[in-house]
């Protein structure tokens, strides 16, 4: 029986920089922090800096963003025209703007 724990098994994989993460997403650096900050990139945090930590991304990492970010085109379908409704809830009567504006002034007392 072994003595090594399965779930502490350390698997080795590439880390990348910032930059080089960010070409491989064929992105810019602003946009690779923005899905960091959204947490929808994981990363790797190098050092104990808490002002401006060190942060490298491994390929797992990479590989999973990418596959949640894949989308696929869903054409909308055209076999239901959209719905028309002419009937109206409202009990209000249209009355013109000019005549609000009328009844407006006449209510007022003059200068």
């Amino acid at each position: 029986m072994s003595s090594k724990n399965p779930l502490r098994v350390l698997v080795m994989t590439n880390l990348y920089t910032p930059k080089e993460a960010a070409t491989r997403l064929r992105c810019s650096l602003k946009t690779l922090s923005a899905h960091v900050r959204s947490g929808a990139l994981r990363y790797v945090q190098i050092g104990r800096g808490t002002k401006r930590p060190r942060r490298m991304y491994a390929d797992p990492d990479l590989a999973e963003f990418i596959e949640r970010q894949t989308r696929k085109e869903v054409p909308w379908s055209t076999n239901r025209p959209a719905r028309r409704t002419s009937i109206s809830t409202s009990g209000g009567e249209v009355v013109g703007f000019t005549a609000l504006q009328s009844e407006r002034t006449a209510g007022k007392p003059r200068r």
